[in-house]
């Protein structure tokens, strides 16, 4: 419960959710959505030790219920996380490159959109408006290289749907996806609309299956070797995608193959270090 307490502050950014009492602090991350309801990570019973500042260690269900229970100009879902998820503990030190550090941002952070009772001068999808048009405008003035973790993508965020397709779209900018994995690092640059598109759904297909892998190359070989796999029991690449995605494949085929090539490569490396055999 939220108790009637002078010491007691909440607070609610665009990616973040805060409580704060005695002079500590903690803030959960809010991913925004770009339909339904943003989500607010929140660590479970057996990460919240790891995941928030000392002093709230015994305070898992006091601070839960009276974020939950605040009346937020916004609609949310409350997401239990079964795996560390740290909580910020200076929510109003935005890091440095975010929209939340331009002038812009901060400028829209003052004015505390989703706080109880904005609701009677903004409705809350006016609210998600006002920050998803930012969020345009701040990837369309980007410039550069953007390097984006694979592991921050998640499927109908507003970063999905918003960020990342006004990042392919502007001509000053290299847009570059890493992922970590087998103590290396795999980085693909994407070029297009269609090849984003492509991309994320590539980034659903699971290697950490037992498969036995098939290689091949050169034009006119890759019957024989799907033949071959189908005999002994194993997949070429693109046996393994249809088995997932039936017609991601074909997709891929048909882009530019300046495009296609950046998809290609990071299937195919995923696909020869998790292969049980080869």
């Amino acid at each position: 419960m939220c108790a009637e307490n002078q010491l007691l502050l909440t607070r609610m950014g665009w990616r973040y959710i805060s409580y704060a009492r005695g002079g500590s602090c903690l803030a959960l991350h809010i991913e925004p959505m770009f339909t339904g309801r943003d989500v607010v990570f929140v660590p479970d019973n057996s990460n919240w030790t790891d995941s928030v500042p000392e002093s709230f260690w015994e305070k898992r269900d006091e601070v839960v219920a009276c974020l939950r229970e605040t009346v937020w100009n916004r609609d949310l879902r409350w997401l239990e996380c079964d795996f560390p998820c740290a909580a910020r503990s200076k929510p109003d030190a935005p890091m440095p490159g975010t929209l939340e550090s331009t002038e812009a941002g901060q400028a829209l952070e003052r004015l505390s959109l989703f706080d109880p009772g904005k609701e009677l001068f903004l409705s809350p999808d006016a609210a998600k408006n006002e920050w998803q048009e930012l969020e345009r405008r701040f990837s369309a003035a980007a410039r550069g290289r953007v390097s984006i973790p694979v592991s921050s993508i998640i499927g109908d965020s507003v970063f999905c749907k918003i960020t990342l397709p006004t990042l392919v779209d502007n001509p000053n900018v290299q847009l570059e996806f890493m992922e970590a994995y087998l103590e290396k690092e795999l980085r693909t640059s994407i070029r297009s609309k269609s090849a984003l598109e492509l991309f994320l759904r590539s980034m659903d297909i699971r290697f950490d299956i037992p498969y036995f892998a098939v290689f091949w190359s050169g034009p006119g070989n890759r019957k024989r070797a799907e033949d071959y796999a189908q005999r002994e029991g194993r997949q070429t690449l693109g046996m393994f995608i249809d088995g997932q995605d039936p017609g991601l494949r074909a997709a891929i085929e048909a882009l530019p193959y300046e495009d296609a090539r950046p998809i290609w490569d990071y299937l195919s490396t995923k696909f020869a270090d998790f292969s049980g055999q080869t």
